[in-house]
């Protein structure tokens, strides 16, 4: 539930920042339709560089072309991913065998997923930070 409602606040912040990067100048075209800001996490292939495709010009285009730090959480988000399915793996093996052996390997496995989850979620705060401060103070010099 936690994932759903991190899901559905984290597209309604991106597509509100979306919408007022595009009406604030200077203008700037980003790749891809707003529609995938929703729907790039579950297009097939796609959601590998869609999703980051559409954070990352939200970021560039509301913090300039020396924003920094979208590239680094994707990866930090893929690798979360592949740890997430190493986790599905070893309980699917533990169920399958009696073995013990893979029963060993979860705590492991959890732990690294707690932090990459942990360093995922701080980049994703940061971005999420500096987009909003920048607006804020360039919807504040428009307005005086």
């Amino acid at each position: 539930m936690v994932q759903i409602r991190a899901f559905v606040v984290g597209c309604l912040w991106l597509g509100r920042s979306r919408r007022l990067a595009e009406a604030l100048p200077p203008r700037y075209r980003h790749r891809k339709h707003q529609a995938f800001i929703w729907t790039g996490w579950f297009l097939p292939i796609v959601n590998f560089w869609y999703p980051y495709l559409v954070v990352r010009d939200v970021h560039r285009a509301t913090v300039g072309p020396a924003a920094r730090g979208a590239g680094a959480w994707w990866a930090w988000f893929l690798t979360t991913d592949v740890v997430a399915v190493a986790i599905y793996v070893v309980v699917a093996g533990f169920a399958l065998s009696d073995s013990a052996q893979y029963a060993s390997y979860l705590p492991w496995l959890e732990a690294a997923l707690a932090a990459l989850t942990a360093a995922t979620g701080a980049l994703w705060v940061r971005i999420v930070r500096e987009v909003a401060a920048r607006q804020r103070a360039r919807v504040a010099a428009l307005a005086a």
